[in-house]
């Protein structure tokens, strides 16, 4: 449906929300790593940090640092108050168990495709006020009407895993989604999710790991499998989004090329890779800079937080919206991570016990 609805982390990834202007697209995500300071994390603020860590921390190449610190308190803060919900299923135990699972998978992972990390029912019935979805029994709180008056979502039923849906109006139960089969895609039901290993077969509803694609190998295969994304030199199309992440698709070649180095001449056809912007002062690939509110942006000059405005003009970067102020879905100003824009206001998920 075309409603918001939070499951298992009611908080939304800070990468998307704090986004620096002038990225490219495509990147398949870093590669796992284990986060050696995981062993005996037991408490809800361990659990919570190391969380943020594997599932944010390590994956934010092109924000801040500064900005990386200051929204690990609200983030931490947010994910502990999760823990003393009324009915939540969520605990310390699912928190650190999902950051274990995390830190295995490479960036770009769903969190709630994976089984450690997908939201289990709650005690809460349906029909009432709920922050979040392990709150319910359904395990799904819907927002419903963004421009509704609410802060507060509401228990919802969602359909059955197996249950024919609708991919544009349907919400299926936590860990599916409304897709179609490989034969039939106008058959579509809500399928149990998960990722497939590198060579493994995948399909509609079996995922391949960021940085990798699902395709026949060759006219042979009976299957599709999970295969790297095309190195340079590989036919591409006109899709970034299928060479790997050191590559951008040539337009001119239809072929995967790699992406100019630090100092190297770039543009728009020849992007700059993960990390990296395309100077408007030199058009070359440089490292990112962050700009305050209200100031010019673009390039490798990012925003602290919030994404470059677009559009004619200057682009600038967006006021950064407190806590209970005004807001305005899809306007050019953002709230102060990981609060969301919600019924006219920024509010922090747990801000507010619902129920």
């Amino acid at each position: 449906m075309e409603s918001a609805t939070r499951g298992y982390f009611v908080f939304v990834s800070f990468g998307v929300m704090l986004a620096a202007c002038g990225s490219s697209g495509g990147e398949s995500g870093d590669a796992p790593g284990t986060d050696t300071g995981s062993a005996n994390e037991t408490t809800a603020d361990a659990a919570c940090q190391h969380l943020f860590r594997v599932s944010e921390e390590r994956c934010a190449k092109e924000i801040s640092a500064e900005t990386v610190a200051a929204t690990r308190t609200r983030y931490v803060t947010n994910c502990v108050a999760e823990l003393a919900l009324t009915g939540t299923s969520r605990s310390t135990a699912n928190v650190e168990s999902c950051a274990r699972a995390l830190e295995k998978l490479p960036c770009g992972t769903v969190a709630e495709f994976v089984p450690e990390c997908t939201t289990k029912a709650g005690t809460v019935a349906d029909g009432a006020a709920c922050n979040a979805g392990a709150q319910c029994k359904s395990g799904i709180c819907d927002y419903g009407d963004p421009d509704a008056k609410s802060t507060c979502g509401v228990c919802a039923t969602p359909l059955a895993e197996g249950a024919s849906c609708s991919p544009k109006s349907s919400v299926c139960t936590p860990g599916t989604v409304c897709v179609g089969s490989l034969d039939a895609v106008t058959l579509t039901t809500c399928k149990r999710v998960s990722y497939a290993e590198p060579k493994a077969p995948c399909g509609a509803n079996v995922l391949c790991q960021p940085g990798y694609l699902c395709f026949k190998s060759s006219a042979d295969d009976p299957t599709p499998t999970c295969n790297p994304r095309f190195a340079p030199g590989v036919y591409c199309g006109d899709d970034d989004d299928v060479c790997d992440e050191a590559s951008f698709c040539e337009k001119m070649t239809n072929k995967c090329a790699s992406r100019p180095k630090e100092g190297e001449a770039c543009d728009v056809q020849h992007p700059c890779p993960k990390g990296l912007g395309c100077s408007k002062t030199t058009g070359q690939c440089a490292p990112f800079t962050f700009a305050a509110p209200g100031e010019s942006c673009g390039g490798n000059v990012g925003c602290v937080q919030g994404v470059c405005g677009q559009g004619t003009g200057t682009q600038t970067c967006p006021p950064i919206v407190e806590d209970g102020s005004g807001c305005l879905e899809g306007a050019h100003m953002t709230c102060r991570a990981p609060a969301t824009c919600t019924s006219g206001k920024c509010v922090m998920p747990t801000t507010g016990v619902c129920r």
